[in-house]
């Protein structure tokens, strides 16, 4: 079977800078895969090649088999790549069941024209997009919450709701970007159980950055580590954990201290 994102030795430069340098790694469908490594390592300059803010300057990004290097941001959401962000981009005003409608229209064909003379397609439209979005707050428990206010909702649950958003995008593949970021211990907890929910029950991939260790290790398949833009590290976590190499660069050890 075919990986649902392929990255085949990528390479960014800025300047004289390599800022991702021959990297390649490959997430399969319905596998967690961690990415960490040190502050500057080029985490987000990966997950900014793979949603199309950057195009690599060397090698390929393919999702589902296509090339898409060539293919601009939101044609990207169109194929089914979604991402969150470290800090949470809710629409705080709107409303919990607004926000997921919002992200749904990514994969609705509502024209202008129906829209403004309430045409049949209309209708039937809105009131699916409705049911979907009840569905999905259903799922996560928040169907009670539909008419608060984003901004309102608990901070592990907008990081929840931030999710699902991206879920109704239409996405295959979610990047989650530092999804802990800001949370307590028994909210890390409750979203590790969240996000391997989402992979079993909808199916989802998930390609994340966090450097909350116990996390990424908790709930990966895999891990990859990156270091200075190149990969020094691909394995289970079990194995990644207790690599020379990552100790080295985590706790910046010499050759002798690293082994005990």
């Amino acid at each position: 079977m075919t990986p649902l994102l392929e990255l085949r030795d990528i390479s960014i430069q800025f300047g004289g800078l390599k800022a991702v340098s021959n990297l390649s790694l490959t997430i399969e469908r319905e596998q967690i895969v961690g990415l960490i490594g040190p502050n500057g390592a080029g985490k987000t300059t990966v997950f900014n090649l793979i949603t199309g803010i950057y195009r690599p300057t060397a090698g390929g990004v393919f999702f589902n088999s296509e090339n898409i290097n060539k293919k601009r941001s939101y044609e990207r959401t169109w194929l089914g790549i979604a991402r969150t962000f470290q800090n949470i981009r809710l629409f705080k005003q709107l409303t919990v069941a607004e926000n997921i409608i919002f992200a749904m229209h990514y994969n609705r064909d509502i024209g202008i024209f129906s829209s403004m003379l309430r045409l049949p397609h209309f209708w039937r439209e809105r009131n699916e997009v409705n049911k979907k979005a009840n569905e999905y707050l259903e799922y996560i428990n928040m169907l009670d919450m539909r008419n608060e206010r984003a901004e309102n909702l608990p901070y592990g649950r907008q990081r929840e709701l931030e999710i699902v958003r991206a879920i109704a995008t239409g996405a295959e593949l979610l990047l989650l970007d530092e999804p802990a970021a800001g949370m307590n211990p028994q909210e890390t907890k409750q979203l590790m159980r969240f996000i391997d929910k989402v992979r079993n029950d909808m199916h989802k991939s998930v390609l994340l950055i966090e450097h909350d260790m116990g996390l990424v290790m908790g709930i990966s398949d895999k891990v990859a580590v990156l270091d200075y833009g190149q990969k020094i590290v691909e394995g289970k976590p079990s194995e990644v954990q207790h690599n020379k190499k990552v100790i080295e660069t985590y706790l910046g050890k010499g050759d002798d201290d690293a082994e005990s």
